[in-house]
């Protein structure tokens, strides 16, 4: 019985990411050593879910995924990094017709931006493992470290 159960639920989450505009919402620039956040958000209230894949995990952290009010009494989201590296699961779900998913935010992760400049690709992917967007976040120096990095440069033109 558990089985079918189970199975149901699959096929429920599934049929429902069919349906789901799934959209992630990205800073485009972090300061090195500030946190910002990652939000994942659905227009549907239909079930739906998939993976945040983040390809350079040495030029930040990811860290704190929370599944905000809206997205199900049965969403679940988790870090697989320990087995598949800079990988995030989530799912928005409810098996109660009671208490339906509600369009609009429901996941955020935060990003800590730890390496100058570099360029961070950040990928989400449905339950089939198909890619539905795309965005990238710049890390930056802070604006005290860029005024000296100018500075600087000012008196080595100056020297010669």
């Amino acid at each position: 019985m558990m089985k079918k159960f189970l199975a149901v639920l699959l096929v429920l989450g599934l049929a429902g990411s069919a349906s789901a505009v799934v959209s992630m919402s990205v800073p485009s620039e972090v300061a090195i050593g500030t946190t910002s956040t990652l939000v994942v958000s659905s227009d549907s209230v239909d079930n739906y879910g998939g993976y945040i894949v983040i390809t350079d995990m040495v030029a930040g952290t990811f860290s704190n995924i929370q599944i905000l009010p809206g997205t199900g009494p049965d969403a679940d989201a988790e870090d697989l990094s320990a087995d598949y590296p800079g990988w995030w699961f989530f799912q928005a779900l409810s098996t109660n017709p009671e208490v339906p998913v509600v369009p609009g935010d429901h996941f955020t992760i935060d990003y800590t931006a730890n390496d100058d400049f570099s360029l961070v690709l950040i990928e989400l992917y449905d339950f089939s493992e198909n890619l539905t967007g795309t965005a990238e976040i710049q890390n930056t120096p802070e604006p005290l470290t860029l005024g000296l990095l100018g500075l600087g440069g000012l008196f080595l033109r100056r020297r010669k």
